[in-house]
Protein backbone atom coordinates (compact mmCIF):
# COMPACT_ATOMS: atom_id res chain seq x y z
CA UNK A 1 0.00 0.00 0.00
CA UNK A 2 3.07 2.50 0.91
CA UNK A 3 5.41 1.32 -1.73
CA UNK A 4 5.40 4.55 -3.54
CA UNK A 5 5.56 6.56 -0.86
CA UNK A 6 8.43 8.03 0.20
CA UNK A 7 8.25 9.33 4.18
CA UNK A 8 10.84 11.16 5.75
CA UNK A 9 11.34 13.18 8.79
CA UNK A 10 9.51 16.24 7.07
CA UNK A 11 6.47 13.76 5.86
CA UNK A 12 5.82 12.42 9.58
CA UNK A 13 6.06 16.09 10.93
CA UNK A 14 3.69 17.60 8.67
CA UNK A 15 1.40 14.64 8.65
CA UNK A 16 1.50 15.11 12.52
CA UNK A 17 0.41 18.68 12.31
CA UNK A 18 -2.37 17.88 9.96
CA UNK A 19 -3.67 15.06 12.36
CA UNK A 20 -3.47 17.55 15.35
CA UNK A 21 -5.06 19.90 13.36
CA UNK A 22 -7.79 17.54 12.36
CA UNK A 23 -8.84 16.86 16.41
CA UNK A 24 -8.34 20.65 17.07
CA UNK A 25 -10.48 21.93 14.85
CA UNK A 26 -12.97 19.15 15.56
CA UNK A 27 -13.04 19.75 19.03
CA UNK A 28 -13.06 23.39 19.09
CA UNK A 29 -15.78 23.58 16.11
CA UNK A 30 -16.67 26.51 14.26
CA UNK A 31 -17.64 29.18 16.64
CA UNK A 32 -18.29 33.08 15.66
CA UNK A 33 -15.40 34.16 16.77
CA UNK A 34 -13.95 32.79 14.31
CA UNK A 35 -16.24 34.42 11.23
CA UNK A 36 -14.19 37.42 10.99
CA UNK A 37 -10.73 35.80 10.45
CA UNK A 38 -12.89 33.50 7.89
CA UNK A 39 -14.33 36.11 6.16
CA UNK A 40 -11.09 37.82 5.99
CA UNK A 41 -9.19 34.30 4.63
CA UNK A 42 -11.64 34.06 2.30
CA UNK A 43 -11.63 37.45 0.53
CA UNK A 44 -8.13 36.84 0.03
CA UNK A 45 -8.20 33.23 -1.64
CA UNK A 46 -11.17 34.95 -3.88
CA UNK A 47 -9.30 37.92 -4.98
CA UNK A 48 -5.97 35.68 -5.82
CA UNK A 49 -7.75 32.56 -7.41
CA UNK A 50 -10.54 35.01 -9.40
CA UNK A 51 -8.66 38.33 -9.34
CA UNK A 52 -8.17 39.28 -12.71
CA UNK A 53 -5.17 41.91 -12.13
CA UNK A 54 -3.89 39.01 -9.98
CA UNK A 55 -4.26 36.56 -12.28
CA UNK A 56 -2.03 39.00 -14.60
CA UNK A 57 0.92 38.87 -11.95
CA UNK A 58 0.70 35.01 -12.04
CA UNK A 59 1.02 34.98 -16.41
CA UNK A 60 3.73 37.02 -15.91
CA UNK A 61 5.80 34.25 -13.97
CA UNK A 62 6.89 30.53 -14.10
CA UNK A 63 4.07 29.64 -11.75
CA UNK A 64 1.51 30.19 -14.34
CA UNK A 65 3.21 27.12 -16.17
CA UNK A 66 2.42 25.37 -13.25
CA UNK A 67 -0.79 26.48 -12.69
CA UNK A 68 -2.04 26.14 -16.44
CA UNK A 69 -0.73 22.22 -16.06
CA UNK A 70 -2.63 21.27 -12.95
CA UNK A 71 -5.70 23.28 -14.00
CA UNK A 72 -5.92 22.01 -17.77
CA UNK A 73 -9.26 21.49 -19.31
CA UNK A 74 -10.85 22.30 -15.61
CA UNK A 75 -11.70 25.73 -15.81
CA UNK A 76 -14.68 27.05 -18.00
CA UNK A 77 -13.98 28.70 -21.39
CA UNK A 78 -16.17 31.35 -20.99
CA UNK A 79 -15.53 35.32 -21.29
CA UNK A 80 -15.16 36.24 -18.03
CA UNK A 81 -11.99 33.62 -17.78
CA UNK A 82 -10.67 33.96 -21.46
CA UNK A 83 -11.06 38.42 -21.21
CA UNK A 84 -7.97 40.19 -21.33
CA UNK A 85 -7.38 41.28 -18.02
CA UNK A 86 -8.18 44.81 -16.87
CA UNK A 87 -4.81 45.56 -15.15
CA UNK A 88 -2.78 45.40 -18.47
CA UNK A 89 -4.27 48.64 -19.80
CA UNK A 90 -5.85 50.35 -16.40
CA UNK A 91 -3.63 49.55 -13.47
CA UNK A 92 -5.84 51.46 -11.12
CA UNK A 93 -9.07 49.78 -12.40
CA UNK A 94 -6.95 46.11 -11.76
CA UNK A 95 -6.38 47.69 -7.99
CA UNK A 96 -9.61 48.00 -7.77
CA UNK A 97 -10.98 44.99 -8.83
CA UNK A 98 -9.08 43.21 -6.22
CA UNK A 99 -10.12 45.78 -3.67
CA UNK A 100 -13.91 45.24 -4.76
CA UNK A 101 -13.35 41.10 -5.14
CA UNK A 102 -12.18 40.87 -1.22
CA UNK A 103 -15.04 43.67 0.05
CA UNK A 104 -17.71 41.93 -1.49
CA UNK A 105 -16.79 38.24 -0.52
CA UNK A 106 -16.00 39.34 3.15
CA UNK A 107 -19.55 41.46 3.08
CA UNK A 108 -21.65 38.20 1.56
CA UNK A 109 -19.67 35.42 4.04
CA UNK A 110 -20.36 37.76 7.36
CA UNK A 111 -24.05 38.62 6.17
CA UNK A 112 -24.78 34.70 5.07
CA UNK A 113 -22.75 33.47 7.96
CA UNK A 114 -23.97 35.40 10.98
CA UNK A 115 -27.36 34.21 11.81
CA UNK A 116 -26.55 30.70 11.59
CA UNK A 117 -25.03 30.71 15.63
CA UNK A 118 -28.31 30.28 17.28
CA UNK A 119 -29.42 27.44 19.46
CA UNK A 120 -31.07 24.71 17.01
CA UNK A 121 -29.62 26.59 14.41
CA UNK A 122 -26.66 24.88 12.19
CA UNK A 123 -23.94 25.50 13.74
CA UNK A 124 -25.19 26.41 17.28
CA UNK A 125 -24.71 28.35 19.62
CA UNK A 126 -21.16 27.07 20.47
CA UNK A 127 -20.54 25.93 17.24
CA UNK A 128 -19.86 22.47 18.03
CA UNK A 129 -23.20 20.60 15.97
CA UNK A 130 -21.92 17.91 13.60
CA UNK A 131 -22.10 20.63 10.76
CA UNK A 132 -19.79 23.37 13.19
CA UNK A 133 -17.39 20.80 14.04
CA UNK A 134 -17.35 19.67 10.15
CA UNK A 135 -16.68 23.42 9.07
CA UNK A 136 -14.24 23.72 12.20
CA UNK A 137 -12.32 20.91 10.86
CA UNK A 138 -11.73 22.21 7.11
CA UNK A 139 -11.25 25.92 8.49
CA UNK A 140 -8.11 24.48 10.86
CA UNK A 141 -6.86 22.40 7.91
CA UNK A 142 -7.15 25.14 5.82
CA UNK A 143 -5.24 27.43 8.60
CA UNK A 144 -2.67 24.62 8.88
CA UNK A 145 -1.40 24.54 5.23
CA UNK A 146 -1.12 28.13 5.10
CA UNK A 147 1.03 27.50 8.22
CA UNK A 148 3.07 24.85 6.76
CA UNK A 149 3.21 26.94 3.13
CA UNK A 150 4.78 30.04 5.02
CA UNK A 151 7.24 27.07 7.10
CA UNK A 152 8.44 25.82 4.24
CA UNK A 153 8.96 29.51 2.26
CA UNK A 154 10.94 30.35 5.26
CA UNK A 155 12.76 26.83 4.74
CA UNK A 156 13.60 27.56 1.11
CA UNK A 157 15.01 31.21 1.98
CA UNK A 158 17.02 30.06 4.80
CA UNK A 159 18.79 27.03 2.78
CA UNK A 160 19.34 29.35 -0.11
CA UNK A 161 20.69 31.72 2.20
CA UNK A 162 22.98 29.41 4.01
CA UNK A 163 24.12 27.96 0.79
CA UNK A 164 25.55 31.07 -0.31
CA UNK A 165 27.64 31.71 2.54
CA UNK A 166 29.06 27.68 1.97
CA UNK A 167 27.23 25.91 4.46
CA UNK A 168 25.40 22.85 2.70
CA UNK A 169 23.84 21.25 6.20
CA UNK A 170 20.05 23.07 5.38
CA UNK A 171 19.85 22.26 2.14
CA UNK A 172 22.10 18.65 2.33
CA UNK A 173 19.02 17.77 5.21
CA UNK A 174 15.93 19.11 2.23
CA UNK A 175 17.41 17.02 -0.51
CA UNK A 176 17.85 13.62 1.49
CA UNK A 177 14.81 13.74 3.35
CA UNK A 178 12.97 14.79 0.31
CA UNK A 179 14.69 12.11 -2.12
CA UNK A 180 15.35 14.73 -4.47
CA UNK A 181 17.53 12.03 -6.81
CA UNK A 182 15.04 9.76 -6.70
CA UNK A 183 11.68 11.44 -6.83
CA UNK A 184 9.36 8.77 -8.29
CA UNK A 185 7.58 8.04 -5.16
CA UNK A 186 4.94 10.46 -3.75
CA UNK A 187 6.22 12.81 -0.49
CA UNK A 188 3.51 14.92 1.00
CA UNK A 189 6.48 17.06 2.17
CA UNK A 190 7.80 17.34 -1.21
CA UNK A 191 4.62 18.31 -2.49
CA UNK A 192 4.76 20.86 0.34
CA UNK A 193 8.24 22.19 -0.48
CA UNK A 194 7.35 22.55 -4.54
CA UNK A 195 4.73 24.41 -3.79
CA UNK A 196 5.89 27.03 -1.20
CA UNK A 197 9.52 27.26 -3.85
CA UNK A 198 7.05 28.20 -6.40
CA UNK A 199 5.02 30.71 -4.54
CA UNK A 200 8.25 32.31 -3.29
CA UNK A 201 9.08 32.34 -6.93
CA UNK A 202 6.55 33.94 -8.04
CA UNK A 203 6.49 36.67 -4.61
CA UNK A 204 10.34 37.22 -5.54
CA UNK A 205 9.73 37.87 -9.63
CA UNK A 206 6.27 40.16 -8.65
CA UNK A 207 8.20 42.22 -6.15
CA UNK A 208 10.94 42.76 -9.01
CA UNK A 209 8.96 43.35 -11.23
CA UNK A 210 6.83 46.10 -9.17
CA UNK A 211 10.70 47.49 -8.28
CA UNK A 212 11.77 48.12 -11.12
CA UNK A 213 8.47 50.21 -12.60
CA UNK A 214 8.82 52.43 -9.70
Amino acid sequence: MFADFNFGIMDMIIIGFLILSFFWGFISGFNKKKLTSFATEAGFVVAYFFGSPLSHFISQTDLSYHISNAYFGLLPTSDAFTAECVYASDVAAGKNQIAMAFLLTFILIRAILSPLWREGSLFGEDGKTLMGRICGVVVRLAKSTITLLIAMIILSLAAQITYRFGFTNIQDFIDQDLNVADASGFSIARLFYTTASNMFQWISTSAGSLASGM
